[in-house]
């Protein structure tokens, strides 16, 4: 999209030596707003072009600033709080933090969510607690099911009938090799069908409390490369796997369990992917070294 924007906005019509310029400020504030920065004026086309240029240096005044927003300001109210996978988890297990009911329903949770929403996450996941009533949903409760069951009441996220097949065979797969519960180690769940390293990552992490990887969604993909902590955005595919393995070598083991609630949160309440709103956002000002804020203003400059 980007590439075809960039190309549509140089007139290559032949017989004419007028070449219509491409406008930088509508340049600037596309590629800005896909998380594309630093921009170098090219004086051949007259079209901003993509440099990534900060230091991934700047992020640890980048997450005070994030978490200020989101304990504070205005990211304290995002939907991951009280419909993301560890909100879920708790709520279906009883407020508990433990036991396998908690542990399996944090993995339904994490299996349900890749390219859904919270709200439609979180409805499919109750649907699926109201379908092992009176029963806890456990891997034994949900076991009993169909897939037809299942899919009846998760149809409401995306790919529903692959992952009704897939929280069936993780059910049947915890009953008959781990005792009803999930594996002791993050190499086993992965073999899941349908558990990648962002599932299994997150579902440990909330699960047994052990961090083996960061989960990075399109938010945290997005945002890390908004703040230049990672230049992945231009890969041309898998750039959130990317993303993580960028991040895992720069930030410590100890923050890797709070990168996806923090970003996440701040993806959906303030950074957002099309209209991010910079006048709510304590990065938004110069010398923060958010590449998104400086690429609008490198724009807006070059415009006025």
């Amino acid at each position: 999209m980007l590439k075809n924007f960039a190309a549509n906005s140089i007139s290559t019509t032949p017989g004419k030596a007028a070449r219509r310029k491409a406008h930088p400020m509508h340049l600037g504030v596309l590629l800005a707003t896909f998380g594309v920065f630093s921009l170098r004026h090219s004086s051949s086309s007259s079209v901003f072009v993509q440099r990534a240029s900060a230091s991934s240096a700047q992020w640890p005044a980048h997450w005070a600033a994030i978490e200020e927003m989101r304990t504070s300001g205005a990211g304290v109210a995002s939907p991951v709080d009280t419909m993301g996978a560890e909100a879920l988890a708790i709520s279906g297990a009883g407020s508990y933090r433990q036991g396998k009911a908690f542990r399996f329903q944090t993995l339904v949770s994490c299996m349900l969510s890749p390219q859904t929403k919270d709200a439609q996450t979180a409805a499919a996941f109750r649907n699926l607690v109201e379908l092992c009533k009176p029963l806890d949903m456990t891997s034994d409760a949900l076991a009993r099911f169909t897939e037809e069951d299942v899919q009846e009441r998760i149809k409401m996220t995306s790919f529903y009938k692959v992952k009704a097949k897939n929280l069936l065979n993780a059910a049947h797969l915890c009953n008959d090799k781990y005792e009803g519960d999930l594996p002791l180690r993050i190499e086993q769940l992965l073999e899941f069908p349908g558990v990648g390293p962002k599932v299994g990552f997150l579902t440990f992490s909330i699960a047994r409390g052990e961090d083996h990887g960061i989960c990075v969604d399109t938010h945290v993909h997005r945002i890390a490369n908004r703040l230049g902590w990672v230049n992945t955005i231009q890969a041309k595919s898998n750039g959130p796997e990317k993303s993580r393995k960028a991040l895992e070598l720069i930030l410590p083991k100890e923050k890797w369990g709070a990168v996806n609630g923090l970003l996440v949160g701040f993806g959906q309440s303030i950074c957002e992917a099309k209209r991010p709103k910079c006048n709510l956002c304590l990065l938004a000002k110069e010398g923060s070294g958010c590449l998104h804020y400086g690429a609008l203003n490198a724009s807006s400059s070059s415009s006025s």
